[in-house]
């Protein structure tokens, strides 16, 4: 770490930072999406067969977006809430 960094080697580590921030950023985005679309249809505590169509869509269109970690924790949340709605 001592060594100094030549130009070319401090544009291509400034990339790699910036495309990292990128990344996180959008999978916030999208988590803060998905986080909304979820809230608004358990408005009702109820999620319906319409709306759990919906949200396991749109959990497949971020399913490489987003860790895997995070995809199965909300699968499981949709999963589960479904679930319970449906045992009502």
């Amino acid at each position: 770490m001592r060594r100094r960094l030549n130009y070319t080697e401090a544009l291509y580590f400034l990339a790699f930072i910036e495309d990292k921030v990128k990344r996180i950023e959008f999978a916030r985005n999208v988590s803060e999406n998905f986080l909304e679309l979820f809230n608004a249809f358990m408005e009702d505590n109820v999620l319906t067969e319409s709306e759990y169509q919906k949200l396991m869509q749109f959990l497949q269109s971020i399913r490489h977006k987003v860790p895997e970690e995070i995809y199965l924790q909300y699968y499981e949340k949709v999963q589960g809430t479904y679930n319970g709605s449906r045992e009502k």
